[in-house]
C-alpha cells in the first residue's frame, strides 16, 4: 500500500474518475459541485492511494505553502472499503503536506457527518458543532495539528 502525490495527467484524470465513482454515482453529488475550479489551482495536490498496483483511492490537499491546508475529495473505491485504506490515506496525505511544506501545519477538513467518530479516532476535532448542508449532505468543520518531523 503506497500513498503518493499524483503528477501524471492520466493519474490526475483516473482520480476524478473515482471521485465521480464515489461522489457523483453513489451519493448523487452534483458533477459540477465535485469536479471544481480548485482542481487545478496552482496550490493544490492531488493524492492516490495505491493498493496491490492499482489506485483504490483518492483525495487533495488545498493551500500547499500555507500553514493552514485543508485535506478534501478523500475517497476509497466500494469494494475496497473496510481494509483501514481510508485511515492510511488520510495520514498519508498529512504526512505529505508535512514534508511539502517543511512545518507544522493545521489540517481541516470538512467531513461529511456520518464519517465524524472516523476523523476523530485520526485526532481530528470538531472546529464548532455547526452542522451544514454540502451537496445536500450533512457535513461540520473539524481541523488537526500536524508535526513536521
Amino acid at each position: 500500500m503506497t500513498v503518493k502525490i499524483l503528477t501524471d495527467k492520466k493519474d490526475i484524470d483516473l482520480a476524478k474518475d473515482i471521485r465521480i465513482k464515489v461522489f457523483v454515482d453513489e451519493q448523487q453529488v452534483p458533477l459540477h459541485l465535485e469536479i471544481d475550479d480548485l482542481d487545478s489551482k496552482e496550490n493544490t495536490v492531488h493524492v492516490g492511494l495505491f493498493y496491490n498496483n492499482k489506485m483504490v483511492g483518492v483525495g487533495r490537499i488545498l493551500d500547499i505553502g500555507s500553514q493552514n491546508i485543508h485535506l478534501g475529495r478523500i475517497a476509497i473505491l466500494k469494494e475496497y472499503r473496510g481494509l483501514g485504506l481510508g485511515e492510511k490515506l488520510v495520514l498519508g496525505m498529512e504526512r505529505l503536506a508535512c514534508e511539502l511544506s517543511k512545518r507544522d501545519l493545521v489540517s481541516h477538513l470538512s467531513a461529511q457527518k456520518r464519517a465524524e467518530n472516523f476523523y476523530k479516532k485520526l485526532g481530528y476535532k470538531n472546529e464548532s458543532e455547526e452542522i451544514y448542508l454540502d451537496a445536500g449532505i450533512e457535513h461540520l468543520d473539524m481541523q488537526k495539528e500536524l508535526k513536521f518531523l
